[in-house]
């Protein structure tokens, strides 16, 4: 027993005993029961604390990524663990990771654990995993006190929160568009695993990203070419506060409707895919695409967005060559810029403001000013619905050799009015590598 309880024992003793032979001298007994009561008291306040450690901090480091016969993300964990409970030497204490994951006896001295009330200790490169078939989920450490009572057991875990990019639903994109303006989305997975987890689709009309960031892509659909992005997910942009889950129409298909046109559409609206464990709430998401208006572009604005985007020096000399456009008209210079460049015909001095620009024409002019080589000879078409002998072939095939035809799909559409979004995936593209 603790020194100071003895002494503190005797000295209560004999002030009791002294106090009781007074009580008998004047005929009283009371304070017989109030002395034991008292000492009870005092053995049960000072009788030595309980260990109660928690883990009061985690700093993950990752070691390695998943590989094919090794399907894990692998950690290096830091544990500081704390003791708010009672002094404790030699103790028998160990960290788990919970499933798949292994743990460690911790031991400061030779025969185990020693820690002081108050006393932290650091537990360095603790492995922890994470299956690699998701994005995100939980790793829950708990420590656990085997050869001895600890004061409080509710307060031995801590959740470590997962996310890890590149999504495993891979290539999102627009399978086709339905007569009644319904996309049909189309994915890949990189886990076929995850097909046996419970898919949900996630919109929103409200969302900040980075343009820089995002990637161009076409589909075919209503007899015409749509434009969207792709943006990349990660942690904060997918766990927004806008975003809303969309109820799935038929299994294995994935379908959003924001208009019965979406051509016409004026929104700018973001979907994602997410695959979730029902067992552990893990998840794996696939990249954001964003839908964006499909605004086609007439010669004036066509004129004004290539000089914008291609950052051309404006001439305005006070005038212009087409006899269709006023002098004094605010995208006269605009115009006239572009003929000094050489990249526009005079068709009998026509410029037709108010007509709108094909993809053919416009590709035509970006390819003309960017300089690229129109010579070649090749045996098919990249696109299915133009042949070699269209004079547009010889432009359309550049922009195959050059790298960027891949993502307009198999079908050109030459005709169709260029959109906003064609005109700066070209200009971009081709300005990115000068």
């Amino acid at each position: 027993m603790n020194k100071k309880i003895i002494s503190l024992i005797v000295v209560l003793f004999f002030s009791f005993f002294l106090i009781e032979k007074k009580e008998q001298e004047l005929g009283f007994r009371y304070l017989q029961t109030s002395f034991l009561t008292i000492l009870k008291n005092v053995v049960e306040e000072n009788k030595p604390k309980a260990p109660d450690l928690i883990i009061d901090k985690v700093s993950l480091r990752k070691i390695s990524d998943p590989k094919s016969k090794d399907n894990y993300y692998r950690y290096y964990a830091t544990v500081k663990i704390k003791n708010l409970g009672g002094a404790f030497a030699n103790a028998k204490v160990v960290i788990d990771g919970g499933s798949n994951n292994q743990y460690d006896l911790i031991k400061n001295s030779r025969e185990g654990l020693n820690l002081e009330n108050g006393e932290s200790y650091i537990v360095d490169r603790h492995e922890v995993l994470f299956d690699g078939s998701y994005n995100s989920g939980t790793i829950d450490l708990s420590i656990r006190v085997l050869d001895r009572d600890e004061g409080d057991k509710d307060n031995n875990s801590y959740t470590i929160n997962i996310f890890e990019g590149d999504a495993k639903i891979k290539s999102i994109g627009i399978e086709q568009i339905l007569d009644d303006g319904t996309f049909e989305l189309n994915y890949d997975l990189d886990n076929y695993a995850l097909n046996l987890d419970d898919f949900s689709v996630f919109v929103t009309d409200s969302f900040s990203y980075d343009e820089e960031e995002q990637k161009y892509a076409e589909t075919f659909g209503l007899d015409k070419k749509y434009s969207y992005y792709r943006l990349k997910s990660n942690v904060e942009n997918i766990n927004g506060e806008n975003w809303y889950e969309e109820s799935l129409t038929e299994t294995g298909k994935y379908f959003v409707k924001f208009e019965d046109d979406p051509y016409q559409d004026d929104l700018t609206h973001f979907v994602y895919l997410k695959a979730t464990n029902s067992d552990n709430g893990n998840y794996a998401v696939s990249n954001i695409i964003k839908l964006p208006p499909q605004i086609e572009v007439d010669h004036i604005e066509f004129a004004k967005l290539f000089i914008d985007y291609a950052e051309i020096n404006l001439i305005d000399d006070d005038f212009i060559i087409y006899e269709d456009i006023e002098e004094d008209s605010w995208y006269a210079p605009y115009v006239q810029t572009l003929y000094y460049l050489g990249v526009l015909e005079d068709e009998e001095f026509n410029y037709k403001p108010t007509e709108k620009i094909s993809r053919a024409k416009a590709l035509q002019i970006i390819l003309e000013y960017y300089d690229l080589d129109l010579s070649g000879s090749y045996d098919s078409s990249y696109f299915e619905d133009i042949s070699l002998e269209d004079s547009i072939s010889a432009y359309t095939q550049a922009l195959y050799t050059s790298g960027k035809a891949g993502v307009l799909g198999e079908q050109f559409n030459l005709d169709q009015s260029a959109t906003k979004n064609y005109l700066k995936y070209l200009i971009y593209a081709y300005k990115k590598d000068t």
